[in-house]
Order: C-alpha cells, then sequence, then structure tokens
C-alpha cells in the first residue's frame, strides 16, 4: 500500500524551508495520535509540486484556487475519496497549509481486457498511469463483458477469484528461473470442454514459454515447466507446452 502526504503552504519560498522541520515534527506528532501511522511527509511550495502529486490534485481541485473555507475543503475531500486509485485519505487545514493524505490501492495486475488499468487484491479497477511507477507487474486476461472498466467498484466476478487461488501455485519467488507475465482465465468456464483452459506465459532466458492447463492442475504446473525446460538441449526462441491431458506433455518449440 503507497503512503503519501501532500502539503500546500501559501506561505513564501524563503520561509519554507525554515519551517520545515518544525511543521514536520508537529505533523508526526499529530497523525501518531490520530492513529494514522504517517512517518514520511513531502513538504513543497505551491506551484513546485511532483509528478504524481500534481496529477492527483488536478483531479480534486484547482492548484490557482487554494482552499479557504471548510465548505470547499469538504468538496475536496469528496472528490479524494470518489477517485478509484484512492484506498483511504482525507484533507485538512491548519492555518494557511492545506493537507492532503492519501493511501493509494496496490495494483495487484494490470488487466489486460482494458486499457490502462490495474486491479487490486480485492478486485477494484483504477487507471494506472500516470499515478503508477511503471514495474514489472503480472498482467492479466478475465474476459470481461463490459465495454468499458467499471472504475472505482470491486468487481464480482468468479474468475477473478480463481485466480486469487491460482496465482500463488503459479508465480515463483525466484523470478530468474520463470518469471510469469501473463494468467488468461477467459476460457477457465467455456462451455465446451475442447475449448476449456487456462493460459499462462512464462519468460525462461528470454525465451517465451506459454502453458496451457485445466484448472485443478496448477499446483504442479510450474515444476512440470522447470524440468521441461532444464532438459531442453538447443536454444530456444518460443516453446508452448500442453498439460491439459493428465501425465503427458505435448510440446512445440521454436529454435533460435
Amino acid at each position: 500500500m503507497r503512503k503519501s502526504f501532500l502539503i500546500i503552504g501559501s506561505v513564501s519560498f524563503i520561509f519554507f524551508v525554515a519551517a520545515t522541520l518544525f511543521v514536520t515534527s508537529k505533523l508526526k506528532r499529530y497523525y501518531k495520535e490520530q492513529g494514522l501511522g504517517v512517518t514520511s511527509f513531502v513538504m513543497e511550495p505551491m506551484g513546485e509540486l511532483s509528478a504524481p502529486a500534481l496529477e492527483l490534485f488536478k483531479y480534486i481541485g484547482n492548484l490557482e484556487e487554494p482552499v479557504i473555507n471548510n465548505k470547499k475543503i469538504k468538496l475536496l475531500t469528496k472528490r479524494l475519496l470518489n477517485l478509484p486509485m484512492i484506498e483511504s485519505g482525507f484533507i485538512k487545514k491548519r492555518r494557511s497549509t492545506l493537507v492532503i493524505g492519501y493511501q493509494l490501492r496496490t495494483p495487484l495486475f494490470i488487466l489486460e481486457d482494458y486499457e490502462n488499468i490495474g486491479i487490486d487484491k480485492e478486485g477494484f479497477l483504477f487507471p494506472l498511469y500516470p499515478f503508477y511507477a511503471v514495474q514489472k507487474r503480472v498482467k492479466l486476461l478475465l474476459g470481461c463483458k463490459f465495454q468499458q472498466a467499471p472504475l472505482g467498484i470491486a468487481i464480482d466476478d468468479v474468475k477473478f477469484q480463481k485466480v486469487l487461488q491460482l496465482y500463488p501455485h503459479l508465480s515463483l519467488p525466484d523470478e530468474s528461473l520463470l518469471r510469469l507475465e501473463l494468467i488468461d482465465v477467459s476460457l477457465i468456464d467455456a462451455m465446451s470442454l475442447g475449448s476449456r483452459k487456462i493460459v499462462v506465459h512464462y519468460l525462461w532466458n528470454d525465451a517465451q514459454v506459454v502453458v496451457t492447463f485445466l484448472e485443478g492442475q496448477e499446483g504442479a504446473v510450474v515444476d512440470k515447466v522447470l524440468t521441461l525446460v532444464q532438459s531442453l538441449n538447443e536454444p530456444t526462441s518460443h516453446l508452448e507446452i500442453d498439460l491439459r491431458i493428465e501425465g503427458q506433455a505435448y510440446i512445440t518449440r521454436e529454435i533460435k
């Protein structure tokens, strides 16, 4: 969970630096007393906000019109809490300073059904850019039926609940062996038994490894894939492994 704090002061930049230590100590004690667990702060003068904070603030207020009354604070607080990427937050005014505290949702997957959408462990959907740094995250294809992503609500999707059960079996702590890149459960409940499948994509020594299996077989997938790829004698650029028939592995590959 990402915790961030943004303090916008109307004091001049000359006094800003001198007041930083004093104000920070006061705020730390205040938030500790409130049980908010705050241990760090970002203090920046008006108009010189960091990029992520500036993007967030664009959604809730106007930098040209500082908050000066409780009515406006309540309005901005409502806007802040309604943002789909915000898990919790608050806005308070302390004399000439506006304090914005917020916790961003933590993306568990990049949802490939839509563009620029993340999904957390609770199933909430929210935009990724520009609020999150570019990182390697596992992609997920659910086969969503919505034309547009239902932002800010937890999707009630049986497939996603199954993904949460599958994920611990498919990921490796040591990604140098196999790095999980994508989980595709769009056909996990297909009506036709011949079409029913789970597909996962791994990266192994710069080679793409595509593995197909059925629900209930996930516990043995990683061990089988590692055994197969480590037994290959020739450099491989693309490998497909079908494990749907119990006790067998159908393999196709492209040799470098």
